[in-house]
């Protein structure tokens, strides 16, 4: 029986620290080159409606800048090819979680809409494969002015999507919540829109063709 719950222990370790180790990754990104929009589209292709605040200074998440994206229809996204089972790593903030928000949508490279991770009114999180009614939403509550790490692993093999959150870097064993459907492979990530006058802040952004463990590089 001990060796049994070592053997966990062991299994359960190993999926924390799983990660892309030297290989690159498939996009990296610390928001930390740009000091507008203009020039994170200029140096690596990011594509916004409205005016998000690439090199956002005032209370960044990490570093000396962050994304930060404050209303509608302000929104940014950048293209990748990770293959049918991609893994996106990054790391987020909401001032106030009294409004539903779109946090990440992963989109197809005919613009259809692969997975949405969202904040619902009252700070609990809703992940959906697609655009249908299938969702699953988080027991526990997002709360206002924290910050949060995401893994989100989505499989076009199996239509599985599955999202961990946590407050350190620290990856959980088992998801925080999933979602289960057919959708088509993803090709592009989609940060916002966000509600009027309400902030949502992001960083470290990681896109990987393989698992993203613990403690992204």
């Amino acid at each position: 029986m001990m060796a049994h719950f070592l053997m966990q222990a062991i299994a359960g370790a190993a999926r924390r620290r799983a990660t892309t180790g030297g290989s690159p990754y498939v996009f990296a990104d610390d928001f930390e080159a740009y000091a507008d929009a203009a020039e994170a589209t200029a140096s690596n292709n990011w594509v916004s409606t409205g005016t998000p605040t690439f090199g956002y200074s005032t209370s960044p998440l990490q570093g000396s800048r962050s994304l930060m994206i404050n209303g509608l229809p302000t929104a940014t996204s950048k293209s990748f090819a990770a293959g049918d089972d991609p893994w996106i790593y990054f790391r987020f903030r909401v001032n106030d979680t009294a409004f539903g928000q779109t946090i990440i949508t992963l989109l197809g490279s005919d613009g259809s809409t692969v997975a949405v991770l969202s904040l619902l009114a009252g700070g609990k999180l809703s992940a959906k494969i697609g655009v249908g009614t299938s969702t699953d939403t988080s027991p526990g509550a997002v709360t206002g002015n924290t910050n949060y790490s995401v893994w989100l692993s989505h499989s076009t093999t199996s239509g599985k999507l599955d999202v961990y959150t946590s407050l350190s870097e620290t990856r959980p064993d088992e998801p925080s919540l999933s979602d289960l459907g057919s959708a088509s492979t993803a090709t592009k990530v989609r940060f916002g829109p966000g509600a009027s006058s309400k902030t949502l802040i992001w960083d470290k952004l990681r896109v990987s063709a393989s698992e993203i463990g613990s403690d992204p590089a």
